[in-house]
Formats: C-alpha cells, sequence, structure tokens
C-alpha cells in the first residue's frame, strides 16, 4: 500500500505535466489556424486588388499579362495556403473517435474551395477576354470566399474545442488520481498508525510489566513476584530470564532473612549486655540483657543517645566520660575493664566491660560492639 502510494502521485505529476504541455500545443496550433486563415484572407483581398485597380479594359497586352501574372502568384500562395490549414487541422483533430465528424466537416471545407476555385477561374477568363462583366464575377467570388471562410472558421471552432476536450480529459484522469492517491494515502496513514499502535502495545506491555515488578521488589521487598510471559519470542526469553533472576533473588533474601533471624534470636538470648554503635558513637541497638539492666522497656529510648553519655569511669568515687574515641583507638582489644553505665534514672551500674571495633572489608569503621557483664 505504502509503495503504491509514491506511482500515483508520480502518475498525477506525469499528467498535470501533460495538461501545460497541452495548453501549450494547443494554443500554438490554434494560433497557426488564425494565421494561415489571415494569409488566405489577403490572398483574396489580393485577388480583387489585381482585378479592380489594374487596367482590365486596356487593349496593352502587358497590362494584361502583368494582372494575370500577380493573380498566378496568389493564388498559388492561396492554395498552399489551404494545405497547410487542412494538414494542420487533420493533425490536431484526427485522433479523435468522432472520426466520421470531422471527415464531413473537412469535405465540405473542401466543396467551398472548389466552388471559390471556380469561381475564381471564371474572373480569369474574364479578364483574358476583356468581358466587362467581370465584376459580376468577382461578386460570386466574393460570396463563395465568405463560405469559404465560415467553414474555416468552423474547423478552428472545432479544433479549439477538441484541444479543450483533450485538456478537460487529462484533468479529469488526473481529479481521479488524485482521489485514488487521497485515499490511498488515508489507508495508508491507517495502516501506519494502526501497525504502530500494535507494535507499541506488542513491545511496550512486556516492558511495562517488567518495570512494575522491578517496582515492587527494590520499594516493597515483594521477591516472591513474577513478570507473566504473554509470547514464546525474544520477549518472552527475556521474561524468563527475568524470573529466573528474581526466583535466585527471592531465595538468597529468604536464606538472609533466616539467617538474620538465627542472629537476632542468639544476639537476644546472650546473658551479657550487648550494645552496638555506628562509627560517630550513636546507639542502634542493643540486646535484650542490655535493656533490662539498664532500666528501659524500649529500644527506641536508647536508640541515637551517645554511648559518651552512658559509660563511664569511676575514678576514686567520681564518675568521668569514656570518650569514644578511645574505644576506636583500642582497636580489637577485647580484654575487660570496670567500667561504670548509667541506667534510665542516671543509677550507676558495675560493670565488666569490653569492646571492638567493627570494620568493613578490614578498613572502613562502621561502628564499635560493646559486651558488658553486671558485677
Amino acid at each position: 500500500m505504502i509503495l503504491i502510494t509514491p506511482v500515483i502521485f508520480t502518475k498525477i505529476v506525469k499528467q498535470y505535466s501533460a495538461v501545460n504541455e497541452l495548453t501549450k500545443v494547443g494554443l500554438v496550433n490554434s494560433q497557426d489556424l488564425f494565421i494561415l486563415l489571415k494569409k488566405m484572407k489577403s490572398r483574396h483581398v489580393n485577388f480583387i486588388r489585381y482585378v479592380k485597380n489594374s487596367n482590365v479594359t486596356s487593349d496593352q497586352n502587358g497590362s494584361r499579362v502583368h494582372v494575370l501574372h500577380g493573380i498566378d502568384n496568389e493564388k498559388t500562395k492561396f492554395e498552399e495556403n489551404i494545405k497547410k490549414f487542412i494538414a494542420k487541422y487533420k493533425k490536431i483533430t484526427w485522433q479523435t473517435q468522432n472520426k466520421e465528424a470531422k471527415k464531413e466537416l473537412v469535405e465540405s471545407t473542401e466543396q467551398a474551395l472548389e466552388k471559390y476555385q471556380l469561381a475564381l477561374q471564371k474572373v480569369l477568363a474574364n479578364i483574358k477576354v476583356n468581358n466587362n462583366d467581370i465584376y459580376q464575377n468577382i461578386n460570386t467570388m466574393n460570396r463563395n470566399y465568405i463560405y469559404l471562410e465560415r467553414n474555416m472558421e468552423g474547423l478552428i471552432s472545432e479544433a479549439n474545442e477538441e484541444i479543450m476536450n483533450s485538456i478537460m480529459s487529462v484533468q479529469n484522469k488526473s481529479a481521479n488520481q488524485i482521489k485514488i492517491f487521497s485515499i490511498f494515502l488515508a489507508i495508508a496513514i491507517f495502516i501506519t498508525l494502526a501497525v504502530g499502535w500494535f507494535f507499541s502495545n506488542y513491545l511496550s506491555k512486556p516492558i511495562q510489566n517488567l518495570a512494575k515488578t522491578i517496582e515492587n521488589v527494590t520499594q516493597k521487598g515483594l521477591y516472591s513476584q513474577r513478570v507473566v510471559k504473554e509470547s514464546e519470542d525474544e520477549m518472552g526469553g527475556l521474561v524468563d530470564g527475568f524470573n529466573q533472576m528474581l526466583f535466585e533473588l527471592e531465595r538468597t533474601h529468604n536464606s538472609l532473612m533466616s539467617t538474620r533471624e538465627k542472629f537476632n534470636n542468639i544476639f537476644e538470648s546472650i546473658n551479657q549486655m550487648i550494645v552496638i554503635t555506628n562509627e560517630k558513637g550513636l546507639i542502634k541497638d542493643l540486646n535484650i540483657q542490655a535493656m533490662t539492666s539498664l532500666g528501659y522497656a524500649n529500644k527506641k529510648d536508647i536508640k541515637d543517645k551517645y554511648l559518651e553519655h552512658v559509660l563511664y569511669n569511676k575514678i576514686d568515687e567520681n564518675l568521668k566520660k569514656v570518650p569514644f574515641s578511645s574505644l576506636l583507638n583500642k582497636g580489637n582489644d577485647s580484654s575487660f575493664s570496670d567500667k561504670v553505665m548509667l541506667g534510665v534514672y542516671g543509677q550507676p551500674i558495675q560493670v565488666k566491660f569490653s569492646s571492638s571495633v567493627l570494620k568493613k572489608s578490614n578498613i572502613e569503621v562502621v561502628g564499635v560492639i560493646c559486651i558488658a557483664t553486671v558485677v
């Protein structure tokens, strides 16, 4: 459909070029016919001038010879013009369907030409015999010429009509081609949009499903969700691979959750106080034993407090804060020392205290884990 459209458009361009060419050629041919008719009229006027203005009644042989010679020249030119006229008319109109009507019109013109030539011969005969009735023959020749001229004007009208019909025919064909072109173009646009819409949905829907599933996994933690497979092509293979990745991710997540649950159970069941801070010394987690020993009912009541506000050294019955930097500098020395930790109401609690620095990849400090036992 799309391939046919340029072909039709090319035909339309050619047909409009044909209209322009027909118009140009038609105007030239029509103008040529008028010029030939004008020349024939000039020949006829010259016939009359030679007869009327010459001394045709004179007995001088030279005058008569002059008249006859001039009329012979005009007669030759007249016959040449009429032949050119008929030939050009046939060239313009002879390829039409109504050939019989054109033939009759040409034959009628040729008959009028014969009558005119016959009248001209009578004038010439009268000149040769010096007949005083020559003017009567001139009037007859004039009437025959008028009849001939009307026939030739009719031929010109027919030729112009034929040219206009040819132009109109091509224009009508062009108009029909434009209609067909518009229909094909509309169908082509519709098909293009329909195919585009189909492939857009065909390709975008699975991608949208993938994006939605990724969002549910990353933001909502729905590791058990899977993408629905809707085809067996490359997109279906991509969905299979993505679902397999989700399966492995879910299994790893479940394994981590199981490990974390086991760690929390161990963490909470230890009968020693365990406190974990971040790299700045803020308390981020503690077990049940630590909460109970310090008198806290909820972890949120102590979380995000600085360890320095809880951990002290006892020097000569005085309490002095333990700088968090000293714990970082201590590194992984796990030896126990006597410390004092303040409870929820500020009560001092004697403990045996030990700490270790937590590092990521053995380089980056991420916090400190503290272990204490109430004395």
